[in-house]
């Protein structure tokens, strides 16, 4: 089990950082921090989300996704549909890619963390105040 410092939030609104949520995903956390992110995700929808998305890339997070090179996920943000996906790389490295019909970025990342972090620092920068509908999800 991981233990990962609850105490310092990603934004004044106190939610708990990225990592424990990851790491709360990978079913990783110890057992006091699980309870304080629950009790969190039952008030805070914003974090709901970000768990969803970790849904769809646990399995890559845990192990290169045993078999799968790659993941995705949509979001129906005013500006259409934005993609981000998680794709291996030759030399143990991760692409991180997101996407959309005005926008495209990459970024090369030395681990499935750090090309998840990247995506949803991007994301959150470019939608702060996106709420996911039902046409955001597992993009297939």
């Amino acid at each position: 089990m991981v233990s990962v410092d609850l105490h310092v939030s990603d934004s004044a609104a106190g939610h708990p950082p990225l990592r424990a949520l990851e790491e709360y995903a990978l079913e990783r956390l110890v057992e006091a921090e699980v309870a304080r992110v629950e009790e969190h995700l039952l008030l805070c929808e914003s974090c709901r989300q970000i768990l969803s998305e970790l849904d769809v890339f646990a399995p890559l997070l845990r192990g290169r996704g045993r078999g799968r090179r790659s993941r995705g996920f949509v979001h129906d943000t005013e500006d259409g549909l934005i993609r981000l996906e998680l794709q291996t790389l030759p030399g143990s490295k991760w692409a991180a890619r997101f996407w959309g019909e005005n926008l495209e970025g990459t970024a090369v990342l030395m681990s499935a963390g750090e090309a998840y972090g990247h995506l949803r620092r991007v994301f959150g920068d470019m939608y702060p105040a996106h709420r996911c509908t039902s046409r955001c999800g597992a993009q297939d």
